[in-house]
């Protein structure tokens, strides 16, 4: 009968780097999605101030809307000097 034996180092070192490659991939997944969200959700209030199918509480919420009237603020600005130079 054959017992337990530990594998080889060279086996162990490539299983250490198949799981570290592999968690490393699913951190960087979970940030690119959640940066993706996030801009998203800043395209979304830049351009609509309507959040649709985003859900969002508190403090983001209100960066937001804050964001959306950056967003509007600076439309204004430049049409009006947009405005300014065809006329002149």
């Amino acid at each position: 009968m054959k017992g337990w034996s530990s594998p080889s180092s060279s086996r162990r070192i490539w299983k250490s780097i198949l799981i570290t490659v592999a968690f490393l991939v699913a951190i960087i997944y979970d940030l690119f999605v959640k940066a993706l969200n996030a801009l998203t959700l800043s395209v979304n209030a830049f351009t609509t101030l309507g959040f649709g199918e985003i859900p969002i509480k508190g403090i983001p919420r209100y960066l937001a809307i804050i964001q959306g009237f950056i967003g509007w603020f600076m439309l204004t600005i430049f049409s009006v000097s947009l405005i300014s130079q065809l006329l002149n």
